[in-house]
């Protein structure tokens, strides 16, 4: 009996590491193309700083960014379908896991994940400098990339936030 509760607690362990994919490293060859229709939006007033990937004006939304202009730190949220531990960010080699707590969706019948972080973080530096950035989102590994003309949208947030 304990032999068969140790065994499943193994598995379990095993389950959890294996169902969390591992990022690359950094990706030879040009930058990655944008995805027509999406692109990065900025947002700021005196209340504070929104910066989002997906469709303007819509629910279609992969990833947001929120702070408080000078706190230095940035909230990260991420739609996902089932809740997760962590969100997992890379860009350019760089790659960072955050904790995160799940809160129900108000766009869907997925959860929120939600986040804390620095903006000095070097993953951010570098999603800066590239104008893009991969997350992991239920398994599957998704490119967020601005379109040519619309980067500085991810130099504006930060630097509202710094």
């Amino acid at each position: 009996m304990r032999a068969t509760i140790i065994g499943l607690l193994m598995s379990g362990l095993l389950a959890a590491c294996a169902s969390a994919p591992e990022p690359t490293g950094p990706a030879a060859g040009p930058a990655p193309a944008p995805t027509p229709g999406k692109d990065w939006f900025f947002h700021a007033d005196d209340g504070g700083a929104m910066l989002a990937y997906g469709v303007e004006a819509s629910d279609d939304l992969s990833l947001r960014f929120d702070c408080t202009p000078g706190s230095g730190r940035t909230q990260l949220l991420q739609p996902a379908q089932t809740p997760a531990p962590e969100i997992l960010i890379e860009s350019g080699g760089d790659t960072e896991r955050w904790t995160a707590r799940a809160e129900p969706s108000a766009l869907d019948d997925g959860v929120s994940l939600i986040a804390e972080a620095e903006v000095s973080h070097p993953v951010f530096q570098r999603f800066r400098r590239l104008g893009w950035l991969t997350i992991f989102d239920d398994g599957d590994r998704k490119t967020l990339v601005a379109h040519p003309g619309s980067t500085d949208r991810i130099d504006r947030y930060f630097k509202a936030c710094e």
